[in-house]
């Protein structure tokens, strides 16, 4: 097994780089970090975004295409992949339908993450007596809930939510 620290290492590297504007520097930071953790879709992303800051001399754009696209394909529940892949096919492919895709799945991705990161912090805050704050959280929960159901097509609801939201209505 392959030690993170090396990882965190090579990270803190390229972020050095990046902060003096070493891009060719810091791109080849990344592609060294990628043989060791070739399927790692954070520096994938990366990768992409470095590619995209190189000179004519650097790699060409198609690259950086691959990547966030091989990135996104990876961990289709990165909504950094999706939303970097978005961006490239709409500011450099000046391909919008493709570009509406992308955003939509990084939509998609963000609102999933952010519905579990809102009930997650209801329960403590729910614990911690912060009943009003629970409850605000779990309002937003449910209204990305809905926001996606619509758009989905699907009525498909957390039980969990729901369970939460009627004792915090309960005891409100």
């Amino acid at each position: 097994m392959k030690a993170i620290s090396g990882y965190k290492r090579g990270l803190t590297e390229v972020r050095a780089l990046l902060r003096r504007r070493k891009q060719t520097e810091a791109l080849a930071a990344v592609d060294a970090l990628l043989i060791q953790w070739p399927d790692q879709p954070a520096l994938l992303v990366l990768r992409g975004e470095l590619i995209q800051l190189q000179d004519e001399d650097g790699p060409p754009l198609e690259d950086a295409a691959a990547t966030l696209k091989r990135a996104a394909t990876l961990d289709d529940r990165n909504a950094d992949a999706w939303l970097e892949l978005g961006h490239f096919q709409f500011a450099v492919e000046d391909d919008a339908k493709a570009a509406e895709k992308s955003f939509s799945h990084a939509i998609s991705a963000g609102s999933d993450a952010l519905i579990a990161a809102l009930i997650g912090r209801a329960a403590a805050l729910d614990e911690l007596g912060r009943k009003r704050e629970a409850f605000d959280c779990l309002s937003a929960a449910r209204y990305l809930q809905s926001a996606a159901a619509t758009k989905n097509g699907s009525a498909t609801d957390d039980a969990s939510l729901f369970e939460r939201w009627e004792s915090m209505v309960g005891n409100a």
